[in-house]
């Protein structure tokens, strides 16, 4: 019977931190969820050669690894479209498995894999093509590949996982996901789908930033030095806590059904607004850092009381306030106009306590946190119904990557 490995991970949802968090000493709260991208692999025997199905966009690649000299390519460029986060992962974590063992991975076999996400991670636009929720499906891609394959080659245990194990596909996930994207994001994403929700705080960008601003070759020194980095406990000085909603609360991710937005560009606007306006932009960083701890601190508690509502939805909307007077400063589309109208319909519920665009903003979702009550979320419902949205099929829950049965 054929052995056939499968590995998943969770998408995320960022509900503190936004923008702040690409700074090492801001902190970010994010939470995962039961919808889940998974990686399906199996041996066959074709020496170098790896077939993969992407099971959302029916599409097939097809790659052939060597490590002499270390290369991946497509068998087929003209028939076989191009995937920046896939050809990465792929390369480096084979590269990482042949440091490791200073054996070829593929060298007597060949491996076969099915790719894909739970609906929640994919929106259907107006026009019928396909968007995202913002639930993070690159990075959800990178950490199941990586894991699965190092579980594969048996470099790491996925039935009964250490802390190094988590580690090791970490830092290996950081590392293929900031060379795909030609950037050192915050990493966030990966955090999440490794370890599950979390309160975090970035790795120093100096960890990468030598693999990111000038071209390298693989080659035996590089190999070295990438095999001690991914290993290095000192270099990788990101923070985790475990973090969870009170007991009391529920959180529910709503699709406006107008596809998503592109968080490069409007990352890369908000940075140069950074750069060339440092005063204006550090005083409203200050009070969002102020309200984001405040935030944290009512959040971070078994239950909430009844004579907290009133604060947290205060703060809530100070810190939203806050974050869309940052994107018109920056011309960022944080919080537009149109997503201001729908999250105002939806707070005007007084058991409402926290509502916002998750991550870097713009039109991708909207989540409300709001308190358990049967008739709270039936008059919830109604208010998404009437404008025209729905609610993402999923669940909050705190499962970090795992080998499925």
């Amino acid at each position: 019977m054929e052995n056939i490995i499968h590995v998943s991970c969770s998408g995320k949802i960022l509900i503190i931190g936004g923008y702040l968090i690409l700074e090492k000493e801001n902190f970010g709260l994010v939470l995962t969820t039961n919808s889940r991208f998974h990686t399906f692999i199996s041996s066959t025997e074709n020496p170098n050669l790896i077939s993969i199905f992407s099971q959302n966009y029916d599409q097939n690649y097809s790659y052939e690894f060597s490590t002499n000299p270390i290369f991946l390519k497509s068998t087929n460029p003209k028939i076989f479209p191009s995937n920046k986060f896939l050809e990465t992962t792929l390369l480096f974590t084979l590269s990482f498995i042949y440091s490791s063992k200073n054996l070829s991975p593929l060298e007597k076999k060949g491996l076969k894999m099915t790719i894909f996400g739970d609906s929640a991670f994919y929106s259907k636009k107006s026009n019928d093509s396909m968007g995202k929720t913002g639930l993070g499906s690159s990075a959800a891609l990178v950490v199941s590949l990586t894991g699965s394959l190092l579980h594969f080659f048996q470099i790491v245990d996925l039935a009964n996982p250490k802390s190094e194990d988590l580690f090791l596909i970490h830092n290996l996930s950081q590392f293929c996901h900031c060379v795909a994207q030609g950037k050192i994001g915050s990493g966030f994403d990966i955090s999440a789908a490794v370890y599950g929700s979390q309160k975090f705080q970035r790795f120093s960008q100096t960890v990468l930033k030598e693999y990111i601003e000038k071209p390298f070759e693989i080659e035996p020194h590089f190999l070295e030095s990438f095999s001690k980095l991914i290993n290095s406990k000192e270099k990788w000085d990101n923070f985790i806590q475990p973090f969870k909603l009170p007991s009391n609360t529920k959180l529910i991710l709503i699709d406006t059904l107008s596809g998503g937005s592109e968080t490069v560009p409007m990352v890369r606007r908000y940075l140069k607004w950074k750069n060339e306006k440092p005063q204006e932009s550090s005083k409203i960083i200050s009070h969002l850092k102020k309200n984001n701890s405040k935030m944290e601190n009512l959040l971070n508690q078994k239950e909430i009381l009844e004579e907290q509502i009133d604060q947290i939805r205060k703060i809530g909307t100070k810190i939203r306030f806050l974050m869309k007077k940052m994107g018109e400063l920056s011309d960022v589309p944080i919080e537009p106009e149109e997503q201001s109208q729908r999250i105002n319909q939806i707070f005007s519920i007084k058991e409402v306590i926290f509502a916002g665009i998750p991550g870097a903003g713009g039109l991708d979702a909207i989540f409300v946190i709001y308190i358990d009550k049967e008739d709270i979320f039936k008059e919830i419902e109604e208010k998404i119904r009437i404008l025209k949205m729905r609610i993402i099929d999923l669940k909050i829950i705190n499962k970090p990557i795992q080998l499925e049965k």
